[in-house]
């Protein structure tokens, strides 16, 4: 009997410590007010916003067509409802890996018993839980391609290829990871089933095909082509040394470690090219590949962002999991195991730079703080209905403007200072006009006409952004 109580007790701990997990997840992204990326995190999310208005949104290149879809009936809420949308994408493809690695070893009673590793694994990943509340599209392709991955091997490979070919229409990388999946398709014999891989561009290319005139309007109005000097390049090495610090240190080495597991236990013929362990490692990467050459070889508009792995993050603690099953169910295996997840679940919040630092990471980040200042005294001010021009999109949400209406806001760019109308004021910053639209502050002090208004800063955590508000008045 008392053998049989403390089963009883076992069985409670793992959906209680999930409980635990989920609950914490989310409330840390309730209370987080970083939106982790101040530029397109906040442009995506007004995008979406607004789509009901601007039907065309539903076809826009930049923002992703699939996404701002997906996402519009969420923004309505607000940016809670970003949060919620994103959330619910990080937690959904976490729960798919999970599925995935149940279904594969056809010997545990519930996927319960990998999604106490995967859960936790991902959602203590820096920069997997920061995108949660963001406006980014990242999450949504991670959902994408991880249940891509639960359809294929849950033998419906004509439905998970349709689903892939969608994966361009939420972030450009798509174009990356579906000849990888085509690769591993072939591979698994499924030759006659390519074609469904032109599903997505064959129905987006049809719908936007009237209101572009232009059928092939998917690569012709595609933003990364050309070159373009703000983006520039770096060392091959960039990314690899960036990864520890977007999944934290004790899971960077554990990716590696499954990553040479996988390989030699492919070689010794211990595991099938159809694996979806092997497979989640090959999308991982030829993601992480591809990047490294785009941003070494300055192609494709590559900033050298370290968030662009997000898309793949999740896909990363599948290769982990692989490690955590061969270790075995001896007490030396168990006990191996028991110290990697409370290594996992302290490490973060030890101060170390590849983990969070609290509260810093959950503030609001110093050009939104600055925006806020701004937008405020701009709204107690004699001015409050003018016309505004500016580069930091964020404005739009802070002064409660529509971006699209001429009337209210005009979009900074060089020329666009000469011909705006008297009265309009202007919200120069210190980094989006002048790196974004490439309009330095001096263009407005020695324009005859332009007077200064007011002018805010904000320093934090050794960053600083600095607004200067203009008046045309002639």
């Amino acid at each position: 009997m008392a053998i049989e109580d403390q089963k009883a007790r076992i069985r409670w701990i793992t959906p209680l410590f999930l409980l635990i997990v989920v609950i914490a997840d989310l409330v840390g992204v309730y209370i987080n007010q970083n939106t982790f990326d101040g530029g397109d995190s906040i442009l995506h999310f007004i995008y979406a916003r607004q789509a009901f208005d601007y039907p065309s949104y539903l076809l826009h290149h930049w923002a992703k067509p699939l996404f701002v879809l997906l996402a519009a009936p969420f923004t309505q809420l607000g940016w809670i409802g970003m949060k919620l949308f994103n959330t619910a994408c990080v937690v959904g493809a976490l729960v798919s890996l999970a599925f995935i690695s149940y279904k594969s070893s056809g010997s545990k009673a519930s996927p319960i018993q990998d999604l106490v590793w995967i859960l936790p694994f991902g959602l203590l990943m820096p920069d997997l839980f920061m995108v949660q509340s963001s406006g980014l599209t990242e999450p949504l392709f991670a959902l994408l391609l991880c249940a891509g991955l639960v359809l294929y091997h849950g033998h419906r490979s004509s439905w998970a290829l349709i689903l892939w070919s969608f994966l361009p229409f939420v972030r450009s990388e798509g174009w990356i990871v579906i000849p990888a999946l085509a690769v591993l398709v072939l591979l698994d014999g499924n030759w006659k089933k390519l074609g469904f891989f032109t599903a997505g561009t064959i129905i987006y290319s049809i719908v936007g095909a009237a209101h572009y005139n232009d059928l092939l309007w998917v690569f012709h109005r595609n933003p990364y082509s050309g070159a373009e000097q703000k983006y520039g390049s770096g060392s091959w090495s960039h990314y690899i040394d960036q990864l520890p610090f977007a999944m934290g240190l004790p899971l960077f080495l554990l990716l590696l470690t499954g990553t040479v597991l996988i390989l030699v236990h492919l070689f010794q013929r211990k595991i099938s090219l159809t694996s979806p362990f092997l497979w989640a490692l090959v999308i991982f990467w030829s993601f992480f590949c591809a990047h490294t050459i785009f941003w070494a070889m300055g192609w494709f508009h590559s900033f050298g962002l370290r968030r662009v792995f997000i898309a793949v993050l999740p896909m990363s603690t599948l290769v982990m999991l692989y490690v955590i099953g061969e270790m075995g169910s001896s007490k030396v295996g168990k006990r191996a195991r028991f110290a990697i997840l409370l290594l996992v679940l302290i490490f973060p919040f030890t101060g170390n730079k590849m983990g969070f630092s609290l509260p810093e990471s959950l503030e609001k980040d110093v050009s939104l703080r600055c925006a806020d200042d701004a937008a405020r005294w701009f709204k107690n001010s004699e001015f409050s209905s003018s016309t505004v021009c500016y580069a930091q999109h964020y404005l739009t949400m802070a002064l409660g403007r529509d971006m699209d209406d001429p009337s209210e806001v005009r979009i900074m760019e060089k020329g666009v200072i000469a011909a705006l109308d008297s009265g309009t004021i202007i919200f120069w910053d210190s980094y989006f006009s002048f790196s974004d639209k490439g309009v330095p502050e001096e263009m407005l002090q020695n324009s005859t006409g332009i007077i200064m208004l007011q002018e805010f800063s904000v320093r934090s955590s050794g960053k600083t952004h600095r607004i200067s508000i203009y008046r045309k008045s002639e």
